[in-house]
């Protein structure tokens, strides 16, 4: 792994434990390139607007967690 961070790694990392730091964390993450996997419906191309299924886990508790890679 490499040890070398990003703005929004840094940055979430503060928002997890400072809620004033969440402002500008959910800031760059909306002006930043990520990547979600998922999948479209069954048989359909993926286009522009298609509605995709989000890949998504499940925690012990119930809750659940969307994967998100970030490229800097």
């Amino acid at each position: 792994m490499s040890e070398i961070k990003n703005e929004l790694e840094i940055l979430l990392e503060k928002a997890a434990t400072e809620p004033a730091h969440r402002p500008a964390f959910f800031r760059t993450l909306l002006e930043s390139t990520v990547w979600v996997p998922g999948s479209a419906a069954e048989g359909e191309a993926i286009v522009e607007d298609s509605a995709l299924d989000l890949q998504h886990w499940e925690k012990e508790d119930g809750t659940t967690v969307i994967p998100l890679l970030y490229f800097s």
